[in-house]
């Protein structure tokens, strides 16, 4: 019995681990950082324009954020993208998928925060949060 026990703490040792191996990474990019995943660079270069309802405040249209993103493999760029999210914060994976190849693959999945006031936030304030499997 006690050797049983130990094979089954052994066997769901490394199945605990292969499966935290696979997990998905959230990340938190602020703006005008770069962030470098294996020979890939993600770099939250703009915050072109936000008009986000607000919290507080009742609107006709939910509004949308923009950024713009540079993307560089092995420090050459590869691609300098527009990123647009609604007001909504639908994330669609077509067109919020930043980077993918055979081993790796990076979505951007919001920029934050959400406007609470009509105050403009200053783009120092901004992030995104990417998620890379």
């Amino acid at each position: 019995m006690k050797y049983l026990s130990i094979l089954i703490f052994i066997v769901f040792g490394f199945t605990q681990v292969s499966a935290q191996e696979n997990a998905p990474v959230l990340a938190k990019v602020m703006f005008t950082e770069t962030v470098s995943i294996e020979d890939i660079s993600i770099n939250f270069v703009d915050v072109i324009s936000d008009s986000r309802c607000p919290k507080n405040v009742s609107c006709i249209w939910a509004g949308e954020v923009k950024i713009l993103i540079a993307i560089s493999k092995e420090g050459q760029l590869i691609e300098k993208k527009e990123v647009v999210f609604s007001g909504a914060g639908v994330v669609n994976e077509k067109d919020h998928l930043l980077y993918t190849s055979n081993n790796l693959r990076i979505l951007c999945l919001g920029i934050l925060p959400y406007p609470i006031t009509p105050d403009n936030i200053p783009n120092t304030n901004y992030y995104m949060e990417i998620q890379v499997n």
